[in-house]
């Protein structure tokens, strides 16, 4: 991509490959721990996608690059990758909106499992929004994610186990009371062994 393809076109495939563009350079700088730059970067790719459904409200493309774009500004605004750094209310807003999109794709996908697997997904988001404002309630819907995670396990392989251990791990941080401490330590066994079996093949 030169660097005249890097402005919105109106031609829904360029611009939901641009949005890609954003989402990855956020993930990016999140990693390199550039707070800042990564939720302006993913702003940009929401703001674009919301442009995108506008022009195509019937794509199904362009609701599923919004809930991408959604889903991926909820891990820096959670502060689960960046520590002390966080906005719960901003996150359960866009987890709420990835969450409300998947539902719509999930009801018309009719047996694509897609759509069930960006469900697992928003509902981890939602976990991910509330990890630091309400333990118990992101318990709740990471519980929600692991569940669907598991169900669609046949059907995507080690990308599901990948996942599953991930999120077997976001739950496990968020268990905090005496009583759910065989679960958190059930739980990082199943992620370790996940972990151990994917660096043995």
């Amino acid at each position: 991509m030169c660097s005249s393809d890097l402005s919105p076109s109106g031609d829904e495939d360029h611009d939901r490959l641009l949005i890609s563009l954003y989402r990855d350079t956020g993930r990016a700088l999140n990693e390199l721990g550039k707070q800042s730059q990564t939720l302006e970067t993913d702003r940009k790719a929401i703001t674009l996608a919301e442009a995108v459904v506008q022009r195509s409200p019937s794509s199904k493309r362009a609701r599923r690059a919004m809930f991408l774009a959604e889903s991926e500004i909820v891990l820096p605004l959670a502060g689960r990758d960046v520590l002390n750094v966080s906005d719960s209310v901003q996150a359960q807003i866009h987890a709420r909106k990835a969450l409300e999109i998947a539902q719509m794709l999930t009801g018309k996908d009719n047996g694509d499992v897609q759509g069930p697997f960006d469900l697992a997904l928003a509902y981890a988001g939602m976990g991910d929004s509330f990890r630091l404002s309400d333990p118990s309630v992101a318990a709740d819907w990471y519980r929600k994610s692991i569940a669907l995670t598991k169900k669609l396990a046949p059907l995507y392989g080690a990308g599901a186990r990948h996942w599953l251990a991930i999120r077997d791990e976001a739950l496990a941080e968020v268990l905090e009371r005496r009583e759910e401490a065989p679960e958190q330590l059930r739980l990082l066994l199943e992620a370790n062994s996940i972990r151990q079996f994917a660096a043995d093949r």
